[in-house]
C-alpha cells in the first residue's frame, strides 16, 4: 500500500495501469473504508470472538457493519490510533522484505514500488496497541457501542414497523410477493392489525 499521506486515489491509478484504462471515467464510492481507533478496534475483536458461531450474514451485518461502521467509526478521532508493538513490526517489517525479494525474483512487471509494501514506523506518540486497552477504556466504548446498538435496532424496528403499515401480507408462495400497498391506503384509508 502506499504510505501515508500519498494522493487519495494512487491506487486507483496504479490498478487502472495494470488494466491499462482510463481511470478518468471511474469515480471513488462515497462509502469509504472507515478506520476504528485502537479501543473500538479491540472491542470489535473481542465481539468478534464471542461471535464466531454466527452466520456470516449476522456477523457482517450486526459486528461489521452496525458494531464497527455505523457505531464506532465515527469516534476513531477521539482514541488513539492503532498501532503495532516493537515486536509485530520488526516481525512485519522483516516478512515484507522477505515477499518484496521473492517479488523481485520473479521479474514480473511491477506497479508502484516495493518499498511501499515494507511498512514504515509503527509506533508514533498518538499510536496504541489495541490490545495494551485498559477496562476502562474497553468499558467507555462498549457503552458507546450498545447504545450506538440500540439506535440502530431501534431505527430498523420503526422502518420495518413503516413497511408493516403500508404494505398488504402476500399469501401466495414468498418468491411470488412483492411490496405493495394496502388497497385501503391507496383509497386514503388506514389498515387495522386485526
Amino acid at each position: 500500500m502506499p504510505p501515508a499521506g500519498s494522493a487519495a486515489d494512487i491506487v486507483e491509478h496504479r490498478f487502472a495501469s495494470v488494466l491499462g484504462v482510463d481511470d478518468a471515467e471511474f469515480t471513488q464510492p462515497a462509502y469509504l473504508n472507515s478506520s476504528l481507533g485502537a479501543y473500538s478496534a479491540e472491542l470489535v475483536r473481542r465481539v468478534n470472538a464471542h461471535t464466531a458461531g454466527l452466520e456470516p450474514n449476522y456477523q457482517r451485518m450486526g459486528v461489521r457493519n452496525a458494531l464497527a461502521r455505523l457505531v464506532l467509526a465515527s469516534r476513531a478521532g477521539s482514541e488513539p490510533r492503532c498501532a503495532l508493538s516493537a515486536e509485530q513490526l520488526a516481525w512485519a517489517q522483516e516478512r515484507a522484505r522477505a515477499m518484496t525479494a521473492d517479488l523481485q525474483m520473479l521479474g514480473v512487471r511491477m506497479v508502484g514500488a516495493l518499498d511501499d509494501l515494507v511498512p514504515g514506523p509503527g509506533i508514533t506518540p498518538e499510536g496504541v496497541d489495541p490490545a495494551l486497552a485498559t477496562a476502562a477504556d474497553l468499558l467507555e466504548v462498549a457503552v458507546i457501542g450498545l447504545a450506538g446498538m440500540a439506535r440502530v435496532h431501534t431505527d430498523v424496528r420503526l422502518e420495518l414497523s413503516q413497511l408493516r403499515r403500508t404494505t398488504t401480507p402476500c399469501s401466495a408462495p414468498r418468491s411470488n410477493c412483492s411490496a405493495r400497498p394496502a388497497a385501503n391506503e391507496a383509497e386514503g384509508g388506514s389498515r387495522s392489525n386485526g
